[in-house]
């Protein structure tokens, strides 16, 4: 990316040259002696991983935390491994991406439960106490994202999981575009369930991720193999015991290299340090809204304030949405568009949200030149 000004970590950030090493070594090693073999070799580094998914979200412990490829499949996972007699409504935000609304619609039809979706504003905000309202109504599944896709909107993550915790609710929060961003809690979060992926803010590969599931939780997975369950007979008749953790989400069919590529990742970020990561995306972030914010053509989708590094801002007209475009390639600058595909129920079909994701480690003089650019739409 040495010629591109990269701005799409909300999308897929760029993996660093260790990380590659350490994927592409592995499949060597593979290559050198056969995938089972390396499996096994790799068994110390691939238990480094869940010690360090436990750091970054301070879990309590490590058999808390799966693998997964991905958050979306983390997100579904959870969902429809929840025991459905533990809850009679499904509460989210109307801000969701699209493919948390169509988990929990389906399954909201599926076993004939209301799904509450509380309406959000351009910058993301939400009456709060409609949404306790909604909870306090019986038992409740609250399913939310920390950081939202398209703007610089951040829930009030903790606040909601004082309302989960007050009344018993089953509380799921999605981390995929906060973990490696904003620093994670899950203690503080209060969550049952947290899921996560390793391409974004992590930098991490493609097809990788994670979950958080509080011992204890009502999670059961649906889909077994032999990593997560152990088949046997007695007096001819046969028994399944499923894992007694987090790891009953996991299947034995993966790739090993891209979970140590996403472990090394998260080395990098640990070793960083999450606060200071933070710090120094925030930083880029505000002073790229500050630009937007004095442009009369362009509007910011979120909060001026917001502490998460992703940035939407939507064109006046049509004529301003191609001069941006017009700009954007002209000056070798790399970004995403996020529409009503995406969040169905935050824009209507006519909507297109340029979307800026400017990681920590991105140059100065690259950020002045992206305000540059914006500055003259």
């Amino acid at each position: 990316m040495k010629n591109r000004n990269y701005l799409n970590s909300a999308g897929a950030a760029i993996m660093s040259d260790r990380t590659v090493e350490v994927i592409t070594d592995y499949l060597k090693l593979e290559q050198q002696i056969g995938g089972y073999e390396a499996m096994f070799a790799s068994a110390e580094e691939q238990a480094i991983f869940y010690t360090r998914v436990q750091v970054l979200i301070n879990a309590n412990d490590v058999t808390e935390i799966a693998y997964t490829d991905g958050g979306s499949r983390g997100w579904n996972s959870l969902l429809n491994g929840l025991d459905q007699n533990t809850v009679d409504s499904f509460v989210t935000l109307s801000s969701e991406y699209v493919t948390n609304i169509t988990t929990l619609k389906i399954l909201a039809d599926k076993y004939n439960k209301p799904l509450h979706i509380i309406p959000c504003k351009i910058d993301g905000s939400f009456e709060i106490d409609l949404l306790a309202e909604k909870v306090v109504m019986g038992k409740c599944c609250i399913a939310i994202s920390e950081a939202t896709a398209q703007g610089s909107i951040v829930n009030p993550i903790e606040a909601i999981g004082e309302i989960a915790q007050k009344n018993n609710a089953i509380y799921i929060v999605d981390g995929t575009q906060s973990t490696g961003q904003i620093p994670i809690d899950v203690q503080a979060m209060k969550c049952h369930a947290f899921t996560a992926n390793g391409r974004k803010w992590l930098r991490g590969p493609r097809g990788t991720g994670f979950m958080f599931i509080k011992s204890g939780a009502p999670f059961t997975t649906q889909i077994l193999d032999g990593s997560s369950s152990r088949a046997y007979s007695v007096n001819g008749e046969i028994k399944v015991d499923v894992v007694d953790t987090a790891r009953q989400f996991e299947m034995w069919e993966r790739c090993i290299g891209n979970m140590l590529g996403l472990s090394q990742a998260i080395k990098e970020y640990l070793d960083l340090g999450p606060t200071t990561v933070h710090e120094q995306i925030v930083k880029y972030a505000n002073q790229i809204r500050k630009t937007i914010c004095g442009n009369e053509n362009i509007f910011l989708v979120g909060k001026v304030g917001s502490k998460s590094g992703i940035i939407g801002f939507i064109a006046k007209d049509e004529e301003t949405h191609i001069r941006i475009s017009d700009l954007f390639s002209k000056n070798d600058i790399t970004i995403s568009v996020v529409n009503e595909w995406a969040c169905p129920l935050f824009f209507d079909k006519k909507t297109q949200v340029y979307r800026l994701a400017a990681h920590h480690d991105v140059s100065p003089k690259r950020i002045e030149k992206l305000c540059k650019v914006i500055s003259e739409v």
